[in-house]
Order: structure tokens, then sequence, then C-alpha cells
């Protein structure tokens, strides 16, 4: 009796409205942020669904969460600097791969290297995981490094083609006493000039941050990662998903989930 008469409560039952919470002003002069709408999902026939989920548009800053025997897997995109389509060489994955080989905090598993940004399935080394971030921006820091030394080097035909013939160096390189007294700037000068200054850095390769997503079940990795394999397919840069040459994987990450 009790539930039949829930039952027809609920169905004339008027749908609750949003519950909007705002937040006060800190400071005088501080305009009033907008109130912040959450519903429910609906309970009965005839109410009002709840509006979807808005669109994130920045990193996400939560913790890594381990569940039970789930597997602990994240997905991560990362961006150049500037969106610079510059990835899309094997010099670069290479270099790539050697930094995620030598941050062995957290392990890569399937990978797909787009000109200008890059996706991945990473999941920790350790129990408890090592702080995601901190390894972000250590093999980021690893890339730009070696990208900054590699680009500083000249390249081999152009030192070789720079080097005179010995006899004709050794001749016509000899100026007059005077001449070559008057060409040496002071020792003092030269090496100071010669020092890069002390605050120079490399140029940035990498976006701040990353977008990172923890995966929750064995279906959205499969999705997650069919949509990430097709991505050079999407841009139009290959007719199949396997003719892309700048993917792989580096360990097998099995999905499992026994909580």
């Amino acid at each position: 009796m009790n539930e039949a008469m829930t039952d027809m409560t609920r169905e004339g039952e008027r749908p609750r409205e949003p519950q909007c919470v705002g937040r006060e002003p800190k400071w005088e002069g501080e305009r009033p942020r907008e109130p912040q709408c959450v519903e429910r999902e609906p309970k009965w026939e005839g109410e009002r669904p709840r509006e979807p989920f808005p669109v994130r548009h920045h990193p996400s800053k939560n913790s890594v969460r381990t569940i039970g025997f789930r597997s602990t897997i994240l997905f991560v995109t990362l961006c150049t600097e500037g969106r610079m389509p510059i990835l899309a060489s094997h010099d670069i994955v290479s270099l790539i791969v050697s930094a995620w080989s030598a941050a062995d905090k957290w392990i890569v598993g399937q990978y797909v290297i787009m000109p200008d940004h890059i996706h991945f399935f990473c999941s920790p080394a350790t129990n408890p995981p090592y702080d995601f971030q901190k390894w972000i921006i250590y093999w980021k820091r690893l890339t730009t490094q070696i990208a900054a030394r590699v680009d500083a080097r000249p390249p081999v035909a152009a030192r070789a083609d720079a080097r005179p013939p010995v006899a004709a160096a050794r001749v016509d390189a000899r100026p007059p006493v005077t001449a070559r007294a008057d060409a040496r700037p002071p020792v003092a000068a030269a090496r100071v000039d010669a020092r890069p200054p002390a605050d120079a850095r490399p140029p940035r390769l990498w976006q701040s941050g990353c977008w990172d997503t923890q995966i929750r079940t064995g279906s959205q990795y499969k999705e997650k990662w069919e949509y990430v394999r097709n991505n050079p397919v999407r841009k139009g840069l290959v007719v199949h998903a396997d003719d892309w040459p700048y993917q792989g994987q580096m360990n097998v990450l099995e999905w499992h989930e026994r909580i």
C-alpha cells in the first residue's frame, strides 16, 4: 500500500529545479560569479533530464587513484609549444622513446605521435605511484635538453668542407707578425664573450602541463586506442591507420579489474 502511494505521489510530483550555488565577492569591486547549477538524474517518468556535463577546457589536476585490483592506466595528450609540427620524424620519435625509457617511474604502453602532439597510455611502475606531474615534467625536460644539444651541432659535411687543404691553410693563413699581434683580442675579453649567458635556456619544446584521463573500464581503454590510432586517418595524413610510421608500443599494459 505504501509503495503504491509512493508511486502515485511521484507520478504527479513536480520536477525539482536545479540547485544553484553562487559565491560572494572576496574583495570590493570584484564581479560576482554566475551561480553554478547542478541538476540530478531524473527519477520518474516525465521529469526533465539533467543537462550534459560541461566540456572540460583545462587539464585535470586530480591525483591518480588506485582502486582494488583494477589496472591503473592513464591516457595522456601533450602538445608542442605553439603547436609546432616538428614531431613527425624518426629522430624526434627516437628521442621521445629514449626519454620514456630513462624516466622509469612510469611505463609507457601504446603511443601515436602526430606532427604537433602525442597520445599515449602509461601506468605507474611503483606502488604507491610516483607523482605523475613530476614524471611528465622530468621526461619533457629531458627531450628539450637533448633536442637543444642536437640542434647545436654543426652538420658533419659542413665541418669537413670548412677545412682548407693543409698546405694552403698554413701558407695563406699566416698573417704578418704585426697583423697577428693586432688581430689577437684580449684573452679575458675573448673568454667572457664566448660564454653563453648564465640564464640561457633551450627553447621550449612542449606546452606546459598535459591532458590526462584515468581509464575506468576495459571498453573505454579499447575505444580510446581505436580513436587514437585512427587520428592520422582523420587528419588526412594516411589512408589506413597501420600506414602511419610514428606509432608503437613500448610495454604491454593489460587491463584487469577485480575490486
